[in-house]
Order: C-alpha cells, then structure tokens, then sequence
C-alpha cells in the first residue's frame, strides 16, 4: 500500500455527498477528501427555505418542501 493519499472532490453536499463524504473520511485507505456545495448551507434537499424561483446568482432555487 502506497503512503500517498487519494485526493477524492465530492461535487454536492446534499444527502449522498454527505453520506459519500463521511464514508471516505472513515475508510481504511487514506483520503484527501473535499465537498464542493452551489448553495449557502450542506443537507441540499433536507434544508427547508419559504425561498422559490432563482438565487441572487440566478440559479434556480431547489426546494422539496412547500407549504
């Protein structure tokens, strides 16, 4: 086994990057692990927002949840 650490970029942090992300981060083998998320806060489809339409950035706004 090789000393060198994997470099692993987890693109998303919702409910599979997070799962992904701590699977790599418990794993045997050494990883450099790093979780790139668009939007302001990591749970994607678990985070509830009243927020609809587009972000400031003009990027659509992903919610799951309504009232």
């Amino acid at each position: 086994m090789s000393n060198l650490r994997k470099r692993v970029c987890i693109i998303g942090a919702g409910p599979s990057g997070l799962a992904c992300l701590r699977y790599l981060t418990e794993s045997r083998e050494r990883f450099t692990v790093q979780a790139y998320e668009q939007g302001t806060e990591s749970g994607g489809c678990w985070v509830y927002t009243d927020e609809t339409g587009r972000d400031k950035n003009g990027f659509r706004i992903h919610n799951t949840i309504y009232n």
